[in-house]
């Protein structure tokens, strides 16, 4: 999957006449996978950026996510809409801070309800935020039920990382996406930009982000539901939920046939 430590390992069995397959997430491959290319069977491929970057080896085979996502139902529009925000397990400061400084300009308690996963770190200065400014909202630290959250969601505030992104298609749901900076061959801004131009998603530059940004991005979309529904329509166009069974054929045709 394009992680340093995959290198080696897949170089050794490219010596070895190990047939091998690689899988790249993300639309832009990373540095270990572009090297391995001359050594592989086959690259399994989430974008047609990437897929174009392998040639002939490239394969579309989609990200493969939990199946649960793909069943979840399409959402009714209607207000409170609720945002779900989250910047992986850990929280992300950036975000943290600047769902934070929105919040006076983000449309009121009965047009907009706030999910919010922190992190641990943050969760209680960020609770702290919200009675501030006298916000009713739902401040938690970790998120373990993702599917019943994106199926409760009608728009979504997240980094951009490959898993992310191949969720939000899946489960075609309209995003505002803002890159981690610092991502490894800033991968993080080309899947955002891949979404952005499917019409599955608004990208906003970590660089550029401030409260007031964020906020017009919210009210801009919570103002149209309508727009949201493309957007959402926009990622199922590009989803693909059976992304695991094309991979597992991917790896089974590469039996027949040596590195």
């Amino acid at each position: 999957m394009g992680g340093y430590a995959g290198g080696p390992v897949t170089l050794l069995a490219a010596l070895l006449g190990v047939r091998a397959v690689i899988l790249e997430p993300n639309a832009k491959p990373g540095f270990t996978n572009r090297v391995l290319k001359p050594f592989v069977r086959k690259a399994a491929c989430a974008y047609e950026e990437a897929q174009a970057a392998f040639g002939a080896k490239g394969v579309l085979t989609g990200n493969p996510v939990r199946g649960g996502f793909a069943s979840l139902p399409r959402r009714e529009h209607r207000e409170p809409l609720t945002l779900l925000a989250f910047g992986g397990s850990q929280g992300s400061r950036v975000l943290n801070r600047a769902l934070v400084a929105a919040l006076p300009s983000l449309p009121g308690p009965g047009r907009l309800r706030l999910v919010h996963q922190t992190g641990t770190v943050m969760r209680d200065e960020v609770e702290a935020a919200y009675r501030a400014a006298g916000r009713e909202a739902e401040v938690v630290a970790f998120l373990d039920d993702m599917e019943r959250r994106f199926a409760e969601a009608d728009l979504v505030l997240s980094r951009s990382g490959a898993t992310t992104c191949a969720e939000l298609t899946v489960a075609g749901k309209a995003a505002i996406l803002v890159p981690f900076a610092l991502s490894a061959d800033d991968h993080q801004r080309t899947n955002a930009r891949a979404l952005e131009k499917a019409g599955a998603a608004r990208v906003l530059e970590e660089e550029g982000l401030s409260g007031e940004s964020l906020a017009a991005a919210v009210r801009a979309l919570v103002a149209e539901p309508g727009r949201i529904a493309a957007m959402e329509e926009a990622a199922r166009r590009i989803g693909r939920p059976d992304a695991a069974a094309r991979v597992a054929e991917l790896l089974l045709g590469a039996e027949g046939t040596r590195a």
